[in-house]
């Protein structure tokens, strides 16, 4: 079915806006995912980060999530065509009542949400970048000069990497590849003047020579795959609009809850979209499949035992579409696949540019899996020291933050990969409220009552209760 966008029947309220005007109308009657619970608003937990000079205003990501509407507008009505129908038809039983198969929902980040994305994406990728650059650079070095005390390419590589990150301080980052001349001189001459590269017999001849020769080595290395995150010599900034929509990649978002573990349900879903897209109705660029690490597994099972759908026809899917697959292992033991879309339609760019330019993304995910989602990511923000929380989670950051810290922490987090496990393995029509495993149960007898995954999803909805009480006063 391919869809019609008549901006006097469907949505007249955003096409008809004025193009100069700031605030667009809001559609109460589509259900938003949960904002993400990181803040940066006065008197909340900072993004504490050094990045955070290349940072974007809010009042930009506001603008940004504002005039993303149209395109979850356009990504919804596409959902309600073409898996609306099939979830109507595939009801199945679940404990005492019967449900679709899978249901949908769409939403958009938060503004803090998207801010908090793009630093961390943006950091990772010149971080990323800096790091490869380093290890290559190390193990050129020791190929052509002689060091005065022994030396390793990771502990030479850690010294290159420190050296760049000062070098390009908090100013616009650029690519070490991009200009490996001028990394390299810098680091030849700190060895030098350090006296931990010997230069004894080295003539300024030779040692040109040798640059010449690191530098046609390290400009032979291809990347193509990092083109898209250049800007000429440097990265694309992070603080304008543009960067922001290229490295907030998931602003608008959608995501399909399966709440039947049968994969034949996953081939519908799959089916639909690949539909969809060799329809025009959707620009799938890539199909990315989260799968346990083989050596986190129970004995005598295997990844594809957790498996949606099976890698070959996901593989088939992404083919079909002209888009890349991969596959990742997991590294917190979540298990989904993420269905990533370019959302500048044609009939959105016509209204404006503004409402262009968008990506967008599809989870699709176990419904148990995203029960134990929910409270994870709150567990995960706070262990990880750049992110912070809402308010009104202050009481489970500090209940949670003051336990992890006493716990055995890998110990936790072996709890956490085998939770997810779990909890993908469990029959279809397990009740919506059934109890988490307890770490006993699973084997993980360290792990404190407090940081028990129980007691953490009530600790998490007593906050959430008190919050919404206070708002109702």
């Amino acid at each position: 079915m391919k869809i019609s966008f008549n901006k006097n029947i469907i949505y007249p309220q955003i096409f008809a806006l004025n193009k100069t005007k700031k605030n667009y109308p809001r559609y109460s009657n589509l259900s938003p995912l949960p904002c993400d619970t990181v803040s940066f608003k006065n008197g909340g937990y900072k993004f504490e980060s050094k990045e955070m000079g290349n940072s974007p205003a809010e009042t930009v990501c506001r603008q940004v999530r504002i005039n993303a509407e149209p395109a979850e507008v356009y990504l919804k009505r596409v959902l309600d065509n073409w898996i609306g129908p099939l979830s109507k038809k595939t009801v199945i039983d679940s404990g005492k009542k019967k449900i679709p198969a899978f249901t949908y929902i769409t939403g958009r980040k938060s503004a803090e949400s998207i801010r908090e994305k793009v630093v961390s994406k943006y950091s990772k990728i010149v971080r990323d970048e800096n790091e490869e650059f380093s290890n290559h650079l190390a193990t050129e070095l020791l190929k052509n000069f002689k060091f005065t005390q022994q030396q390793n390419v990771k502990s030479l590589s850690n010294e290159i990497c420190g050296i760049l990150d000062k070098l390009q301080g908090d100013r616009q980052k650029f690519s070490p590849y991009n200009h490996p001349d001028y990394p390299l001189d810098i680091v030849i001459d700190k060895f030098i003047k350090s006296k931990k590269i010997n230069m004894d017999g080295v003539s300024d001849e030779q040692l040109l020579l040798k640059k010449e020769m690191i530098i046609e080595s390290i400009t032979s290395k291809s990347r193509p795959e990092e083109e898209e995150n250049y800007d000429g010599n440097t990265f694309i900034k992070p603080a304008n609009i543009r960067g922001i929509k290229h490295y907030a990649n998931d602003i608008v978002r959608a995501r399909i809850v399966m709440n039947h573990s049968g994969r034949e349900y996953t081939q519908m879903v799959i089916n639909a979209l690949s539909l969809a897209a060799k329809r025009g109705d959707l620009k799938i660029t890539s199909v990315e499949n989260y799968v346990p690490s083989p050596l986190k597994l129970p004995k005598g099972k295997r990844p594809s035992d957790y498996a949606y759908i099976k890698e070959s026809a996901l593989i088939d899917f992404a083919e079909s579409v002209g888009a890349r697959y991969s596959k990742n292992i997991s590294k917190k033991g979540y298990i989904g696949i993420h269905i990533n879309l370019d959302l500048s339609n044609g009939v959105l760019s016509k209204q404006g540019k503004q409402f262009t330019g968008y990506s967008g993304e599809i989870q699709l995910v176990g419904r148990d899996v995203l029960k134990l989602k929910d409270v994870e990511d709150l567990c995960y923000k706070i262990k990880d020291n750049k992110n912070s929380l809402d308010d009104m989670y202050y009481d489970f950051k500090e209940e949670f933050g003051n336990n992890y810290l006493k716990c055995d922490k890998q110990e936790f987090d072996d709890y956490t990969y085998a939770l997810y496990l779990s909890q993908r393995e469990l029959p279809p029509n397990t009740p919506e409220k059934a109890r988490f495993k307890t770490p006993r149960e699973l084997g993980f007898k360290n792990v404190p009552k407090e940081l028990d995954f129980n007691n953490l999803a009530q600790l998490k909805e007593d906050c959430e209760k008190a919050a919404r009480a206070k708002k109702n006063i």
